[in-house]
């Protein structure tokens, strides 16, 4: 039994949560969980770098910015863990691991940030996104692009490196995952209208 659905049902059994309440509070502790496991994630390659302050940053940027863009999910939480891992190590790879001119990040802003907006936001195969979700969540992600890109250009002209390479990442993150995300969702799409031939 998942550590959610456990506290769940003992939430119930004191009477905390009645049976129509069940449903939603599991699903925000599966949530939390999800959170929680991500931050821990972040900051363990953040130790593992070197980089404590990026990986607290990175996590900072990262939270609103996913949550509304989407991107690629993977079928299991194992297979989402092993992603998120990936993801993260190569970011910190290519960022922390390396020194940068101006020019790799301003093209990296620019191309991470024309992916997001014309991306995101993605759903995945088990949550697909209506019409109205989507113009929602696009709105959304757009202004915290927005913000996160004033704060980036901010960053550059004060040369705050710290900033630089963590919203970096961040834009670096989401975009790979908007585009993995896509392709994953049309490599779906094909394989049902395939298989329903």
């Amino acid at each position: 039994m998942r550590l959610a659905e456990y506290l769940t049902n003992i939430f119930a059994r004191d009477g905390i949560v009645t049976d129509e309440e069940r449903e939603i509070v599991q699903y925000g502790l599966e949530s939390m969980g999800g959170d929680l496991m991500g931050a821990i994630l972040i900051l363990i390659i953040g130790v593992s770098f070197g980089c404590v302050g990026d990986a607290i940053l990175v996590w900072f940027w990262l939270f609103p910015l996913r949550k509304y863009t989407g991107g690629f999910h993977a079928a299991t939480k194992t297979g989402c863990l092993i992603v998120s891992l990936g993801m993260l190590f190569m970011a910190f790879t290519i960022f922390a691991g390396f020194k940068h001119t101006i020019f790799f990040y301003t093209v990296n802003g620019i191309v991470s940030g024309c992916v997001i907006w014309r991306l995101a936001p993605v759903g995945n195969p088990a949550k697909r996104l209506d019409e109205s979700e989507h113009m929602i969540y696009q709105q959304i992600s757009r202004k915290i692009m927005v913000t996160e890109m004033v704060i980036y250009l901010l960053a550059i002209y004060n040369k705050w490196e710290c900033v630089i390479r963590s919203i970096g990442m961040t834009f670096f993150i989401a975009g790979i995952s908007l585009v993995a995300g896509v392709i994953n969702l049309s490599g779906k799409a094909n394989f049902r209208g395939r298989s329903s031939e």
